[in-house]
């Protein structure tokens, strides 16, 4: 009998403790989407069709061999896409606070719909 309540008691408490640890987790993750958000909303408002956006820390893109003049190293930098050779969005990186995040406006030929009609 003692042993059977110790057993409910310490799955009890790991449990919470587990319950706990998942809170914290769920309530940091949102933060650094809501500021990456929140960056993408305040410098990456005017970007053209077929452009591309540095929204959010961390990202690097290289430019295609031809292109000579490329701005694309800080938050706000627009360039087109038609520009970029390559780029890479780092992952979120909860202890720097950081997450790598582009805005792209493109025009796509997609079978089945309208042109100007936006698809998801």
């Amino acid at each position: 009998m003692v042993k059977r309540r110790s057993i409910w008691l310490i799955s009890g408490f790991l449990t919470l403790l587990i319950v706990g640890i998942v809170s914290a987790q769920a309530q940091s993750c949102p933060e650094i989407v809501q500021r990456a958000y929140v960056s993408v909303d305040e410098h990456c408002s005017d970007t053209e069709r077929n452009e591309a956006c540095y929204g959010n820390l961390a990202l690097e893109a290289e430019a295609k061999v031809d292109v000579n003049v490329f701005n694309f190293s800080s938050v706000g930098d627009i360039e087109s896409v038609a520009s970029i050779d390559s780029m890479h969005l780092f992952d979120l990186d909860e202890e720097e606070g950081v997450w790598g995040v582009a805005l792209m406006r493109l025009q796509a030929n997609l079978p089945d719909t309208l042109p100007g009609q936006n698809a998801v």
